[in-house]
Order: C-alpha cells, then structure tokens, then sequence
C-alpha cells in the first residue's frame, strides 16, 4: 500500500507541475483496527504521506513503541480510540492534532517526546493517562480535554507553552453527575504534576479538578495562570519554584489548600480567591509578594483555618479582618507587620493604619498591670495608636460635653442659690417656656465656655456680670480655689493634647498631610 501510494504521488506531482497534499490514510467515519493503524502510521514513516483522518474509529489497542521514532504529522480530529494507546518512549517528530477525540482504554505515554505542536484540545480520556516524564519541546494544549480517570504528568517537561484550560459547558449536567461535570477542561479523578517543568507560560484557567490535585516540587519558569480554576478536592502545591509569580484569583479551594516551602519571584496572586477548607501558605520566600487581598475562608468548624508561619517574602497583602484566622497570635503579628510595612510602600495609607491598629493591639495582650492600663485606656482608646484620628475626635467630643454640662450645672445651682435665698428657704423655680429657656441659656452658656477653653490660649474663667465669674451666694459652699484651678487647667490641657493627637492622626491617616507634618517638623 505505501508504495502504491508514492507512485500515485509521484504521478500526480509530475502531471500537475505542483506539489500536491495526499489524501487521508483513512476516510471520515471509517472503522480499523489498532494493529491496521500501526501499519499505516509505520508506512508514513517511510517517506508516505501524512496520516490524516476525521471522524475515525479504531478499535482494538493502538501500540505505537516498536516504531520508536514517527517524524511525519499524525492528525486525527474527533476520532474514537476504543482501545489503549501505548507509545512510551516514542519520539514524535510531527504536530499531533488529536483534539475531539475519545480514548476508551488506557494512555501510557511515559518517556514520549513531542517536537512539533500536540494538540488533544477537546478530547476525553475514559481511563487512565500516564504522561510521566514525557517532554513537549513545542506547545501542548490540552485545552477543554476531560481525563475521567487517574492522571499522571510527574517530571514532565513542557519547553513550550502549555493550556489545560477549561471552559463552562453549553449544557446542564445531571443532577447526580460530579461536580466538575459543568466544566468541558476537568480532571474527574487525582491527577499529579509532582516534579514537572514548565519552561513557558502554564495556562490552567477555569479548569475543575474533581479529586487530589498535586504540583509538588514543579518549576513554572514563566507565569502560572490558575485564575478562576476549582479544586473540589486536595491542593498539594509543596516545593513550587514560581520564576514569574503565579495567578489563583477568583479560584476556588473546596478541599485542604497546601502551599508550603514554595519560592516565588514575582506576584503570588490568591485575590478573590474562596477557601472551604484549612489554609497552609507557610515557609514561602524569595523576592515576590504575596496578595490575598478578598481571599476568604469559610470553614466554620475551626476558629483559626489559616498557617502562615515563616513568610519570607518581599511583601504581603491581604484584608487585615482575616487575619483573625491566621493561626498562632506571634504569627499573627508577623503578617499585620508585613501587611503594614507592604501597604506604606504601596502608599496604601489606609491599610497600612488598619494593620498598625491591630498589630498594637495584639501586642497589648502581652501588656501587664499599668502599662496594660495606660495602653488600653489612653493610647489605644483615647489616641487610637495615633492612626485613627476618630477616637481623640471623639473623646474631645466628649470632654466637650462633659465640660458644657458641668458648666450648665454650675449655672443652675447658683440661680437655684440665689432663689432660694430670695424665698427665704422657699422653692420659686421658673417652670414652663421660661424654665426651658432658661436651661437652653445655661447650656449654649455652658457651651461656650468649654469652647473657649478648648480652643483659648488660656483656661476660660467666664466673664464679669455672668453668674460663673460672679461670687457665689452666702450660703453656698464655694469650691476650693486650688481645686477649681486644677481642674480648669487639666480641661484646658486636655483639649490640646487631643487636638494635637487628632492633627497626628490626620497626618498618618492622610499621605498629603503627613508630607506636610514632616516637611514642617
């Protein structure tokens, strides 16, 4: 048959002056078995034409290994393997485009090398896939393919790009069908890519993996993309080697998250990112940063979900109220430091005085006796650690009003004095509109009174002809003078120690500002 082939070659070529493409070994929609397709692949090795088929069926086992090298394309699109493949340790020299096809039996392609483009876009693999070692010097798309059984990629080498992508499908699945089964590009059984490289970028978006995914001790030497891709079962990625960073935004972690001993050297990107389950990102480092800005974990069932132990990296992002779940109150003050020193250099002024607040806080639980005291009530309470300019603006609201009220008081009971000096014993006081606004003068009196002494130069004594200034009546028991300064002169203190602690935090709260306060100071 293959000579026959290369004489109408030949011939074809000599009548019409110009290179031909031959036809299909095999027509669209025909039925061969395994060993015939063996044969005809053998024969396009030698010088035949290109095997190229549409729609074929084979059945019986394909084996493919006592051919060892095959240099020609091998193309053939939504065809169905009802047997096993088995070609480990071949070289292929040619693109393999069998996107849309199915595989009834197992796939060992261990050792295989691919030197042109691969191609199983769209294909499903029934049973299982063994892909170790093999190496992909061109790119490898396995873009919306399902592997519906155990897969292996360990110590594979991908040279090129490579996409497991996976897509949304058009149709609902069943009720009783696996969770993944809404995705066309799932993993419906473990897979392993324990010890692989890839050289170039690793596309992985919106891929399901049903069961145990494991990326132990890969090498991503350019960007990994896992954004929006869903792990329903165990995440393994221990020992990761991240040369560009690595995406996982919006992904999603139903099962046990592992990311230990991993280094990255670019952006480590959880943003957006929903964990069912525990969290383990420890002992990460190297010269990337780590965001888990809208990362949230939802297990219930543990208070504390989250390891975060020995970061070494060049920084950290993540929404300060989750980091309650990070385990281990030592831990915790290491990733707000992180979190704090992370956002100034973004400028992130906010942020970085969210954390501030908290690592301050956390550190008072180590506090004792008066330091604990003076911690919690006035440099905590009162200041706000200086990065929340609304707690002084807030006691110095109420200091205010503790100060008009006084005030109001004083003023009532010298007039409540004197009219019962004037009754001889008896009680005349004003009632009705009158008596209101009466009370309505002390307090505006009383108002600002303590205004002034808030922003005066010195403490406000009231004014001559006013009942405050005045002497008290006779049968009044005056306050202590010493007393009455003391007072007065603590009120006015306080009011400028709040106002100067709430410009402070104003400053830290506000990066304009701060440029200002240090530019001046």
């Amino acid at each position: 048959m293959g000579r026959a082939f290369r004489l109408w070659l030949s011939i074809g070529v000599l009548t019409a002056g110009t290179a031909l493409t031959p036809p299909a070994f095999a027509q669209e929609g025909e039925t061969i078995t395994g060993d015939a397709l063996a044969q005809l692949i053998e024969d396009s090795t030698e010088d035949g034409p290109d095997f190229e088929s549409r729609g074929l069926t084979v059945t019986g086992d394909l084996d493919l290994r006592s051919l060892r090298s095959i240099d020609r394309p091998l193309r053939c699109v939504n065809c169905a393997f009802e047997g096993s493949l088995s070609a480990a340790d071949v070289e292929f020299g040619g693109i393999i485009d069998l996107s849309g096809s199915t595989f009834g039996g197992a796939i060992d392609l261990r050792g295989a090398v691919f030197g042109r483009a691969t191609i199983f876009d769209g294909a499903v693999f029934a049973e299982a896939a063994d892909f170790g070692s093999a190496r992909f010097t061109d790119i490898a798309s396995f873009a919306g393919a399902d592997f519906l059984a155990e897969t292996v990629f360990d110590r594979t080498v991908f040279e090129a790009s490579a996409s497991f992508i996976g897509v949304p499908r058009p149709e609902n699945p069943t009720p009783d069908a696996p969770a993944c089964a809404s995705t066309q590009g799932a993993f419906l059984a473990p897979v392993s890519f324990e010890g692989s490289l890839f050289s170039d970028r690793a596309d992985v978006r919106g891929r399901c993996f049903q069961a145990r995914a494991a990326f132990n001790n890969s090498a991503f030497l350019a960007s990994a993309d896992f954004a929006s891709a869903r792990f329903l079962g165990e995440a393994l990625m221990e020992g990761l080697d991240l040369r560009s960073g690595a995406s996982f935004r919006v992904a999603e972690f139903a099962g046990d998250l592992t990311f230990e001993g991993s280094t990255t050297s670019a952006a480590l990107d959880f943003e957006g990112a929903i964990a069912r389950q525990s969290v383990i990102l420890e002992s990460i480092s190297g010269t990337g940063t780590v965001s888990l800005d809208g990362f949230v974990v939802q297990r219930s069932d543990v208070d504390e979900p989250i390891e975060m132990r020995n970061l070494f990296v060049a920084g950290l992002s993540m929404d300060v109220p989750q980091v309650n779940l990070v385990s281990g109150p030592n831990v915790r003050k290491t990733v707000l430091s992180l979190i704090e020193e992370t956002a100034r250099e973004r400028g992130q002024t906010s942020k970085a005085n969210k954390a501030r607040f908290e690592l301050l806080s956390a550190k008072n639980e180590e506090l004792r006796g008066v330091r604990k005291a003076f911690d919690s009530y006035l440099y905590r309470d009162v200041a706000g650690y200086l990065v929340r300019p609304t707690h002084p603006m807030y006691s110095f609201l109420i200091l205010l009003l503790v100060g008009t009220f006084v005030r109001a008081m004083t003023l009532w009971r010298h007039a409540f004095k004197r009219w019962r000096v004037k009754a001889k014993g008896g009680l005349s006081l004003k009632r009705g509109v009158s008596g209101v606004v009466k009370w309505l003068d002390y307090f505006f009196t009383g108002l600002s009174g303590a205004l002034a002494s808030a922003f005066g130069k010195r403490p406000y004594k009231g004014k001559r002809g006013h009942p405050v200034a005045e002497s008290p009546p006779v049968d009044a028991e005056p306050l202590k003078p010493h007393f009455l300064k003391f007072a007065t002169w603590t009120e006015f203190l306080s009011y400028k120690a709040l106002i100067a602690v709430f410009v402070l935090g104003v400053g830290n709260a506000n990066s304009t500002i701060q440029e200002l306060i240090d530019t001046v100071f």
